[in-house]
């Protein structure tokens, strides 16, 4: 009998993650950390770099690396967080196809998630930007 453990598909209700695994999320965005990132990821501590909140609270912070093009502990050649399970909340809550996702895609030249073009209309594109993001500031 195996030892391995075989993984099953995540249930239907969890619907599909569009992503593509270009990156752009991981390596243009900082990163917000907070104590429970900290202390459920170890990893975490090396790469984070104190903040002050303007409220004047202490934060923590990934901010991407110019030497290494964005957060460190994601891997740009398999294109994946190399700590995916146990990742920020930040980056958990980040929607894939939403509109921070989108926006970035569009400035780097990339192919909308979930539609066959970008929108053409000014108003549309600003609207599909914006879609789910007011929640989080990226």
């Amino acid at each position: 009998m195996s030892n391995a453990f075989p993984l099953s598909p995540p249930p239907e209700s969890w619907g599909h993650n569009p992503c593509d695994g270009c990156g752009l999320c991981c390596s243009k965005l900082w990163t917000e950390v907070d104590a429970v990132d900290l202390i459920r990821e170890p990893k975490l501590w090396p790469v984070v770099r104190p903040m002050q909140m303007a409220d004047g609270e202490p934060a923590y912070a990934i901010v991407p690396s110019p030497d290494h093009g964005g957060c460190p502990l994601h891997d740009p050649v398999a294109g994946r967080c190399t700590i995916h399970p146990t990742r920020p909340n930040v980056c958990v809550a980040f929607r894939a196809g939403g509109g921070k996702c989108q926006s970035l895609r569009h400035e780097h030249g990339l192919p909308p998630i979930g539609l066959e073009a970008w929108p053409t209309d000014e108003a549309e594109l600003t609207r599909l930007f914006e879609a789910d993001d007011d929640e989080y500031d990226y």
